[in-house]
């Protein structure tokens, strides 16, 4: 064996040629070449650059097909010319064979054997769906195209709701597969982000054809990738903290956005509403608020990532913030909610927070911090919810599962359905129950009501007045009183009527604990023994404004004209009360999703 060659590197010599994988080492490093010599003579006859894995010669000695890392290509052994290379870019390939007939050739890729017709060199019976676990899956704005990307390093685009594939784009991101999905603001083109080392890790593709439209990354390495809201740029995690910013047309490096170097890399980025901030979250940092133009974090709130990489999710108003399971106030810092989880995906709506766990699909209504509902999808590695809030896209190992939120959805939609006044009257009853998921089933049911369910709706929604200023002091007077239970409800009341619960009255809310040591003690009982206060509580919304909200939600639903009347009506309520809000932000997104 001559210096330089690698234990195992000779391919099965066929007739006249033998071939082997070559590695020489020079001052810088080493080189590696395929070459290829004359078996009688022992002349060496070509040498084609590239790191080689295996090799085989077709039966009739005049193929060469050679595999390695991020290829497999076909030579003509007597003249070293390539005759073909297949779409394997970024993956190991670790064996090939070919049959006698030289009409199939196999192809060991990373973890799975792919099979290919030699005639026209397509993949044969490539499988429907994923040979691998799905990681990623994102809904397109306009919601008519489901991407997926797996382990495999594929990218599926579907349609929805015919739910039938479209377009499959191979080999992006090598043996760790694709990460994120995230579409162009205008559902024209889908990028893709990848974790290569020394390798471009952005991809962009064309929606409708499939084409590559741009890669990059390779000097600026990033992991998560987020659309500018204008969809000129795009926004990478990079290590150390800091943030990437490329041209979303070019690929071209336009510049580094902040600095968090006690956060790793930088894994998970959601675009806050209005596009000035962003918000990321890194390996052991994070959620945190960013300016993209001055790079200065304005928030960065404890106890997010713990080492692992995290979904961070924004609500539609930037109101609060999630990552995994755990939800931040964003203007308190207070977290409002806590569930461990690694994932996380926010409604369209912001009314619902969704997260893995227990072999399912966690729903949470963050109106009233509880959970609600779960679905039984087993281990879930991406979620994605459509633009019109009606599915939720979750990744089932090797494929992509889309369910149906509204429990009525055809070909789609969400069909037109008449409701008796006694139908309606019991949905507006249960818009005020405990089982929030049967309130979330009334107001579906309310907003496939059409016209009917609208003028219903409008004789029991007036738009919020302006609270009354005997009726504040009369609450705030309240705070003194002795009941615990008065105290928490006038505080209830006011944050209804869209008013501020000071320091000090919350402090009031603070009721006595037990406390143990070697004994039990009441706080105060024993002398010396300190009064032990509990924190103040969780102030839920009263159900008077949990029915309304959620009769909002109906409105937002519905596709009847008359429904965006009413929401108009409502957003010119007293400015402060959640009510008028609620209804401002809905009237919105209705304006912008039709």
């Amino acid at each position: 064996m001559a210096p330089g060659f690698s234990p195992g590197s000779f391919f099965p010599p066929a007739g006249k040629y033998v071939a082997g994988s070559c590695v020489v080492p020079f001052d810088r490093g080493y080189y590696g070449f395929l070459r290829l010599w004359d078996s009688a003579t022992g002349q060496v006859t070509h040498d084609v650059p590239g790191s080689f894995n295996a090799g085989v010669f077709s039966s009739d000695g005049k193929w060469l097909v050679a595999g390695g890392l991020g290829r497999v290509a076909v030579y003509d052994p007597v003249t070293g010319q390539e005759l073909h290379r297949l779409p394997v870019s970024e993956q190991h390939v670790w064996a090939v064979a070919l049959t006698a007939d030289r009409k199939t050739l196999a192809t060991a890729q990373d973890q799975r054997i792919r099979l290919w017709d030699t005639g026209t060199w397509q993949e044969i019976n490539p499988g429907s769906g994923h040979a691998e676990p799905v990681l990623a899956v994102a809904v397109a704005p306009n919601g008519r195209t489901i991407a997926t990307g797996g382990l495999d390093g594929r990218l599926i685009l579907w349609h929805w709701p015919a739910a039938g594939e479209r377009q499959r784009i191979e080999n992006i991101g090598g043996g760790f597969g694709i990460r994120q999905l995230a579409f162009y603001p205008d559902s024209r083109t889908v990028g893709a982000a990848a974790w290569i080392n020394l390798g471009d890790t952005v991809f962009l593709f064309d929606e409708a054809t499939g084409a590559p439209v741009s890669r990059f990354g390779r000097e600026h390495q990033g992991r998560a990738l987020a659309f500018a809201a204008d969809g000129k740029e795009i926004v990478t995690g990079q290590p150390d903290g800091a943030l990437g910013v490329w041209d979303a047309a070019s690929g071209k490096w336009l510049r580094s956005v902040g600095h968090a170097p006690d956060a790793g890399w930088i894994d998970s980025l959601a675009l806050s509403p209005g596009g000035k901030t962003i918000w990321w979250a890194g390996d052991y940092q994070g959620p945190g608020l960013r300016d993209l133009a001055t790079g200065e974090d304005l928030r960065v709130f404890s106890g997010g990532s713990q080492s692992s990489p995290e979904c961070v999710a924004v609500s539609p108003e930037g109101d609060w913030v999630a990552l995994g399971g755990r939800v931040w106030d964003v203007k308190t810092g207070a977290v409002i909610a806590e569930r461990r989880r690694s994932l996380a995906a926010i409604s369209p709506d912001g009314r619902l927070l969704v997260t893995p766990g227990d072999g399912g699909v966690l729903f949470w209504e963050i109106l009233t911090r509880q959970e609600i509902h779960r679905l039984n999808s087993g281990d879930v590695q991406a979620l994605a919810f459509s633009p019109d809030g009606t599915v939720l896209v979750t990744s089932a190992y090797t494929e992509a599962l889309v369910w149906d939120l509204t429990g009525r959805l055809q070909g789609g939609r969400l069909p037109a359905t008449r409701l008796s006044h006694k139908e309606m009257e019991s949905f507006w009853q249960m818009l005020a129950g405990q089982d929030a998921w049967a309130a979330h089933q009334a107001a579906w049911s309310l907003a496939a009501g059409g016209t009917a369910a609208v003028t219903f709706l409008a004789e029991h929604l007036r738009p919020a007045a302006n609270p009354d200023p005997v009726q504040i002091a009369q609450l705030r007077s309240q705070f003194a009183d002795p009941d615990y239970d008065v105290r928490e409800r006038a505080a209830r009341e006011l944050l209804d009527l869209g008013l501020e619960v000071s320091p000090g009255e919350r402090a009031a809310l603070r009721r006595p604990q037990r406390q143990y040591s070697s004994a039990v003690y009441l706080p105060g009982q024993a002398r010396g023994t300190p009064v032990v206060l509990g924190p103040p509580p969780v102030l839920l919304p009263l159900p008077d404004r949990v029915r309304p909200s959620r009769g909002v939600m109906a409105l937002e639903r519905s596709r009847s004209p008359s429904a965006e009347t009413l929401l108009v009506t409502l957003a010119d309520g007293a400015p402060a009360a959640p009510l008028t809000r609620e209804a401002r932000s809905a009237l919105a997104r209705v304006r912008q999703r039709y």
